[in-house]
């Protein structure tokens, strides 16, 4: 029921480009996206940090037995900024309709996203997370 990070990733992607996504994943943490005027401001960073990231989120998820879900937050040209969610317990996990096993979700209203630089990025670390912090779920 749960696929290796490898192959989540590969059914994720095949996902993406049925819902007219790009294919391409850049994985984000949850301090890396912020929403300022209707855009999403993603920090820029190297993919190796955001991927570490996604993979303990995933091998957690896979050790807890809850549910993992891939999740795309936002895109921009040939990238799709996405996250690993896992609940915090069963009762989440409930709420939140995980399945014992992957989940994959796209939003219906997409944001473009840009990416700031590392000089910029400063000047955004006040606006809102994004997407906004759930405390049912682990990112």
């Amino acid at each position: 029921m749960y696929p290796t990070f490898e192959n989540a990733t590969l059914e994720f992607q095949a996902f993406l480009a049925q819902q007219g996504w790009p294919p391409q994943v850049f994985w984000i943490r949850p301090e890396d996206a912020r929403l300022r005027r209707r855009r999403i401001n993603v920090r820029s960073m190297s993919r190796d940090v955001g991927e570490a990231h996604a993979r303990e989120v995933y091998s957690r998820a896979v050790s807890a037995r809850l549910g993992v879900m891939l999740e795309a937050v936002c895109r921009t040209g040939g990238l799709t900024f996405a996250r690993v969610v896992r609940p915090i317990d069963e009762d989440a996990s409930s709420r939140g309709l995980f399945p014992d096993g992957l989940k994959l979700s796209v939003p219906v209203s997409p944001l473009e996203a840009t990416i700031a630089s590392r000089w910029t990025w400063p000047l955004l670390a006040m606006a809102n997370h994004w997407p906004l912090r759930d405390e049912d779920v682990v990112a």
